[in-house]
């Protein structure tokens, strides 16, 4: 990859060459603000070699400045289902980034592991925002805090600050959620199951079609799992009806259907 910087004659007044020992490629260059240069294009020498982005920033004479920092715009953990733990983040630019490993450690530990299998490639150097995902499948019940260890092509390591997360035991459930009554339609009874994943106070009500309340099923506080309720509209006129489930700050609605 090649830059040449020539006169107003066409003269040419000096010519630098970037990129490695693979194939990279110049597709694109701006003069920028400072009187130097951007040049963009693709590497197979860095990043996972399959042609990836390739940004590189000149000083006015053809000279590479200072590289793009990593920016780590956002990295978060939390439960997923099976007992899982789904890791994401984010960044903004990176630079020669070879790769991201996930270190991980209970909160009863001092120092970090790092988990085998969880190298993801990075893109070399972009300005392209990149997203990454991670599940760790062997974590168990407790606290654990994890952290993303960031790996430059030159070998250098960097790390983010570590989030916590609360990996709920594997037979509760790690979100709120009203599953859909069965049977459905029904006559007269139907069961409504519903998952809570901390203890909560409930609310479980029924609604006709006209946003009229005709039952409270549940109204108590509730401890963590799944639980059930066993609705009878034998008093009730067939038709459409609505319940809702209210759980701290989580409400949702589902439709039934009573059938005479």
């Amino acid at each position: 990859m090649s830059l040449v910087k020539t006169n107003a004659a066409g003269d040419t007044l000096w010519t630098k060459t970037y990129g490695g020992d693979q194939n990279d490629y110049g597709v694109g260059v701006v003069q920028t603000s400072d009187s130097g240069y951007a040049l963009v294009g693709t590497t197979e020498s860095f990043g996972a070699g399959s042609g990836d982005i390739y940004v590189i920033k000149t000083d006015k004479n053809g000279g590479v400045s200072e590289p793009l920092p990593i920016q780590l715009s956002a990295f978060s953990g939390a439960p997923a289902v099976g007992g899982s733990v789904k890791l994401s983040w984010a960044t903004v630019s990176e630079t020669n980034s070879f790769g991201f490993y996930v270190d991980r450690r209970n909160a009863g530990e001092q120092g970090f592991a790092t988990l085998p299998g969880s190298f993801i490639h990075g893109h070399g150097t972009t300005t392209i925002p990149q997203t990454y995902t991670f599940l760790d499948r062997s974590v168990t019940t407790g606290s654990w805090y994890y952290r993303i260890r960031q790996v430059d092509l030159d070998g250098s390591v960097h790390y983010n600050d570590p989030v916590r997360v609360e990996v709920p035991p594997a037979d509760l459930p790690v979100s709120f959620n009203l599953d859909q009554n069965y049977p459905n339609p029904f006559n007269p009874t139907t069961t409504i199951r519903y998952a809570l994943p901390a203890m909560s106070f409930v609310t479980l009500s029924v609604f006709n079609a006209l946003g009229q309340q005709v039952a409270v099923l549940v109204n108590d506080t509730q401890d963590p799992g799944y639980h059930e309720v066993r609705f009878d509209g034998g008093s009730l006129a067939s038709g459409v009806y609505f319940y809702r489930l209210k759980a701290g700050a989580f409400i949702q609605t589902r439709k039934m259907l009573l059938l005479e």
